[in-house]
């Protein structure tokens, strides 16, 4: 009776692991490895769902905005992608003055301010990184020189271990040559970590 027993408490506890360890898979910023990970804390916690995560991680001087949507296929990533990059440009078109005159009949933004897109290799997936400039509301838009507080460096990437799509927006002070280096190097050594 006592090995019986004892077999019946083994199986509950070999169940109860495997119902842990596969039915927990990583979740929020644990899925990613990046640069000193460690030393960013979670300040905010916007959304943590099974399907999705949103918050903040701060160290210091820098931000990093995360969020991670669950993407069962590269083709589905690609348009999370493509649809953040459209939304981001089109802050920037050229518009029709809502008062035109004597001085213009359009609102342009000069290229200058307009953010840069590029695609990457990071951690062995491909990426694309987005870097622009943020007002003092950590908001892209801003044409004006004055108004412009903050950079800011996106890199829009799918993990296919995880079927995840992930945006991680690192924020800086403008101008801080030291922070931009550090900010370079957090979106470079990104890496996608098996879920658990």
């Amino acid at each position: 009776m006592k090995k019986i027993l004892a077999l019946f408490v083994l199986i509950i506890i070999v169940i109860g692991s495997l119902f842990l360890i596969l039915g927990n898979p990583c979740n929020g910023y644990s899925c990613l490895d990046f640069k000193n990970k460690e030393s960013f804390k979670e300040t905010e916690q916007i959304e943590n769902t099974q399907a999705s995560y949103r918050g903040l991680l701060t160290k210091g001087d820098i931000r990093i905005r995360l969020e991670a949507y669950s993407a069962a296929s590269q083709k589905i990533a690609e348009g999370f992608t493509q649809t953040k990059v459209m939304l981001l440009q089109g802050l920037f078109e050229t518009v029709r003055s809502p008062y035109p005159g004597v001085l213009s009949n359009e609102i342009v933004c000069e290229e200058r301010f307009k953010p840069t897109t590029k695609e990457i290799i990071i951690g062995g997936a491909k990426a694309t990184v987005v870097t622009g400039f943020l007002n003092d509301r950590l908001q892209y838009g801003s044409c004006l020189e004055s108004q412009l507080t903050f950079t800011g460096k996106t890199a829009m990437f799918y993990c296919d271990t995880q079927k995840k799509w992930y945006y991680f927006e690192t924020i800086s002070k403008r101008g801080e040559n030291g922070l931009d280096l550090e900010t370079t190097h957090l979106i470079q050594s990104l890496k996608c970590q098996k879920s658990f």
